[in-house]
C-alpha cells in the first residue's frame, strides 16, 4: 500500500519529483494496491482516512452461489435473484442444483422448463456454473439427463480459478443421493493433479454427510480432502444450516425461489444468494437475503434447538373450564345454558432464554371480553399459564356459539438490526366439540400398562391452583391428593375445579398386560432373522398373505435395496428376552414399519415419512418369542430400519443381532 499526501509547504519541484517515484513504485510493485491520495488544501499530518491496511491482492476474487427453485417454485424470485446478482457483479456465480420442477418425460415439456430458466440466466453479465441437482436429472428416467447433457455437456467436472480448485459433482449419481465410483476415481484424479491449490471448493446438490443411511462415497471423497483447505456448499433441504465438519466449514444453503414456508433466517427459510469473498487466501462468506445481509452462522445447531423450543412453546398445553352449573347439566344430559367459560394456556420454556408472549382475542360478537390483549415473559426454564376468561353476552348454547379465536405471538427477545425470531399463528377453539390440543390437559407418568399394579400419579404443575377429581369405575369422584394404585384395568374419569368452573370428563385407559410365555422353536436354529423380500409399488405395508416374496435368505443385519423404486420386507424369527419383565420397544424407519411379538401388534410406524420413532410395551417371559418386523419403502433412497429395547433392568440400546435366531429354511 502506498499512500502520497500533497503539502502547499513543499517546493513544487521536490513535490514534483516525490510524485514521480510514488508512481515508479507502483508500477514497478504490481502486486500491492496502488493508492495515492492527493489533497491541495493542507492540514498538517492529520489524515480523513483510518491507518488500517487494505484488504487487497491480486488474487482475490469473488463468486456468488444460487440456492434451490424447486417443489413449487414461487414465481418471480429467481429472475429478481438474478438482478441482484448483477448488483454485485462477482467474478462468476455457481447453482448447487434444482433449477428446474423437473417430473417430465416430454422433451419438449423438460426444454420448456430450461428455457424459462436459461432466461432469466442470460440476464447476468457473468458466467453461471451449473450443477445437476434431483429434479434436474433422475438416474430413473432418462429424459431429464439427456436434456441436461445436450444444454451442460457433462454432470460433473472441475475448474481453477486463481489457483483456488473447484469441484463440481452429481450427487444424483449411480442410484440417487450418492456418489458413484466412477464420479469417486475422477474426484481423486482431479485431486492429485492439483496438490496444493489457495483453497479447495467441493460443490454438489444433496447434503450427502447428513444421511447416515447412504453409502460411503462421499464419505470416501472427504478422506481424499483431508489435509487440505476446502469449504463445501449445497442446497436440496431449503433449510440453511453451517456446521464445522473435519475441520472444515460445511454450507447448506435454503433457496432461491423454491417452496418454504419462509418463516426467516432463524429458521433456516429464507431466499438467498450467498456471496463468497476470496481474500488473501481466505474465503469470507455472507449471506445476502434479497432484502438485506445475513451472517454465514445464522442457523448453527444452537440456534436449531431454540427453533424446536419455540415449536415445543406452542404446542400448548390447553386446558377449557366451564362454569359449574353448566357441568353438571351436560353430565346429567340436560339443556343447559353456557354463562361464561376460560381458556388456559400453559408456555413451556425450555431455554435459557426469555421468551415473550402476546396473544390478542379476535373480536368475537357473543362475547363481552374485559380483555383484548394478553401479554408477558416466561422466564428461562420455566412454565407460564394464561389464563383467558370469557363471558357471554347473554346466556346460551353451546351448540350456538361461534368459534373462538386467538391469534398469537411467541418468541425471543427482538435484537436490534435481525429480524424478529418468532412464530406468529392463530389457535380456533369450538367449546362444545374441543379437538385441541393434541397435548392433554392432565399429565399422567407412563407407561400406561402394567403387569401386577399401577401408581397413577398426575403431574402436580397442571393443576397446582385447582382440585382435581377422579373416578374409578362403579365409584364416586373422590379429590386426588397422593398417587393411587390399581391391579386391573380400568378407565379412569378425571375433572378438574376452580372458582365455580369445571373442566370437560377427561377418560384415561389404564391396562394391565398379560404376561407372554416362551415359546420353543423348531429343532434347527440358525443366527439371525429369515428375511424376505417383495417387489412392487407400496404405499404401505402390505399382506404379506396376498403376495409372493421375490427373494428369501437369512441376514445378520437389516437389508436394503436402493435400487428399487419401492420394495417390501419381512423379518421373521424369535428373539431372546433375558428376564421377565415389561419391555419397551422403540420402532425407527423410513418408511413404515410394523412390529409383532408373539403375533400382537406391539408398535405400528407405517406410513411415508423420513426416519420416525414409535414404541410400545409388552409383558414377556424370560426366553425365546416369536418376532416379526414388517418394513416397507415407498421412494428411492433413504431406507432406514431400527429396533431398540428397554426395561428396568436393561437401559434403552438396540437389539443385537445375536438376539435373534430364526427357524431354518
Amino acid at each position: 500500500m502506498y499512500r502520497f499526501l500533497t503539502s502547499n509547504k513543499l517546493p513544487i519541484m521536490f513535490k514534483t519529483k516525490l510524485y514521480l517515484i510514488v508512481c515508479f513504485l507502483c508500477l514497478v510493485r504490481p502486486s500491492q494496491a496502488q493508492f495515492i491520495f492527493e489533497d491541495n488544501k493542507s492540514s498538517g499530518t492529520t489524515l480523513p482516512y483510518t491507518s488500517s491496511d487494505f484488504h487487497t491482492d491480486p488474487g482475490d476474487f469473488q463468486f456468488v452461489i444460487v440456492s434451490d427453485n424447486t417443489g413449487g417454485a414461487r414465481p418471480g424470485i429467481f429472475a429478481k435473484a438474478m438482478e441482484k446478482i448483477n448488483l454485485l457483479q462477482p467474478d462468476f456465480v455457481i447453482n448447487v442444483g434444482d433449477l428446474i420442477e423437473g417430473g417430465e418425460t416430454d422433451p419438449l415439456k423438460i426444454s420448456r422448463q430450461w428455457d424459462a430458466i436459461d432466461q432469466s440466466i442470460s440476464k447476468l453479465k457473468m458466467p453461471f456454473f451449473f450443477i445437476p441437482g434431483n429434479h434436474d436429472v433422475s438416474y430413473l428416467d432418462d429424459s431429464l439427463e439427456k436434456e441436461w447433457l445436450r444444454r451442460r455437456g457433462r454432470l460433473y467436472y472441475h475448474f481453477t480459478y486463481n489457483d483456488a480448485l473447484f469441484i463440481m459433482l452429481n450427487s444424483s449419481d449411480v442410484r440417487g443421493e450418492s456418489i458413484g465410483k466412477e464420479q469417486y476415481d475422477y474426484a481423486k484424479t482431479v485431486l492429485e493433479k492439483n496438490p496444493a491449490p489457495r483453497w479447495t471448493f467441493v460443490f454438489l446438490h444433496h447434503p450427502l454427510w447428513l444421511n447416515e443411511f447412504q453409502d460411503d462415497g462421499f464419505r470416501n471423497v472427504e478422506k481424499l480432502l483431508s489435509g487440505r483447505k476446502y469449504t463445501v456448499f449445497c442446497g436440496h433441504y431449503h433449510l440453511y444450516e453451517n456446521q464445522y465438519r473435519n475441520g472444515a466449514e460445511y454450507y447448506n444453503l435454503s433457496l432461491t425461489g423454491g417452496t418454504s414456508l419462509v418463516r426467516g433466517p432463524k429458521f433456516g427459510e429464507f431466499d438467498h444468494v450467498a456471496l463468497v469473498n476470496f481474500k488473501q487466501g481466505n474465503p469470507y462468506i455472507t449471506n445476502l437475503a434479497l432484502d438485506g445481509i445475513l451472517p454465514p452462522d445464522i442457523v448453527t445447531p444452537d440456534t436449531v434447538k431454540l427453533k424446536e423450543a419455540l415449536f415445543e412453546a406452542c404446542d400448548f398445553k390447553t386446558l377449557v373450564m366451564y362454569d359449574s352449573a353448566f357441568v353438571r347439566l351436560v353430565a346429567t344430559s340436560k339443556e343447559a345454558l353456557l354463562k361464561k367459560a376460560s381458556i388456559e394456556l400453559t408456555i413451556r420454556n425450555t431455554t435459557d432464554r426469555n421468551m415473550n408472549y402476546n396473544f390478542t382475542l379476535v373480536h368475537h360478537p357473543q362475547l363481552n371480553a374485559s380483555w383484548s390483549k394478553k401479554k408477558g415473559v416466561v422466564a428461562p426454564r420455566s412454565l407460564a399459564t394464561i389464563r383467558l376468561c370469557l363471558v357471554m353476552n347473554r346466556p346460551l348454547s353451546v351448540d350456538s356459539l361461534q368459534a373462538v379465536e386467538l391469534s398469537y405471538v411467541v418468541g425471543y427477545p427482538d435484537i436490534i438490526g435481525e429480524k424478529p425470531f418468532a412464530i406468529n399463528n392463530s389457535l380456533q377453539f369450538v367449546l362444545n366439540r374441543y379437538l385441541y390440543p393434541r397435548r392433554p390437559a392432565i399429565e399422567f407418568e407412563s407407561p400406561d400398562v402394567f403387569i401386577t399394579e399401577k401408581k397413577v400419579t398426575c403431574n402436580p404443575i397442571v393443576y397446582k391452583d385447582k382440585q382435581l377429581l377422579y373416578q374409578q369405575p362403579g365409584k364416586q369422584f373422590v379429590l386426588y391428593k397422593t398417587p393411587f394404585t390399581i391391579n386391573q384395568t380400568e378407565k379412569i374419569k378425571f375433572i378438574l375445579n376452580a372458582d365455580g368452573m369445571s373442566s370437560g370428563i377427561y377418560e384415561k385407559l389404564f391396562e394391565k398386560l398379560p404376561m407372554l410365555p416362551a415359546v420353543k422353536p423348531g429343532k434347527k436354529q440358525s443366527k439371525g432373522l429369515a428375511h424376505y423380500m417383495y417387489k412392487g409399488q407400496f404405499l404401505k405395508i402390505p399382506d404379506y398373505t396376498t403376495i409372493h416374496p421375490f427373494l428369501q435368505k437369512p441376514v445378520s443385519k437389516f437389508t436394503f435395496y436402493p435400487d428399487e423404486w419401492s420394495y417390501a420386507a419381512l423379518y421373521k424369527g424369535y428373539v431372546s428376552i433375558p428376564d421377565d419383565g415389561l419391555y419397551s420397544f422403540y420402532l425407527t424407519s423410513s418408511d413404515g414399519s410394523r412390529l409383532l411379538v408373539d403375533l400382537k401388534t406391539v408398535v405400528d410406524n407405517d406410513g411415508f415419512h423420513v426416519p420416525l420413532t414409535k414404541q410400545g410395551e409388552i409383558a414377556l417371559r424370560k426366553g425365546l418369542h416369536r418376532i416379526e418386523i414388517q418394513f416397507y419403502s415407498g421412494w428411492v433412497g433413504n431406507n432406514f430400519l431400527s429396533i431398540e429395547i428397554e426395561s428396568k433392568k436393561l437401559k434403552r440400546q438396540k437389539i443385537p443381532f445375536e438376539w435373534f435366531s430364526h427357524d431354518k429354511f
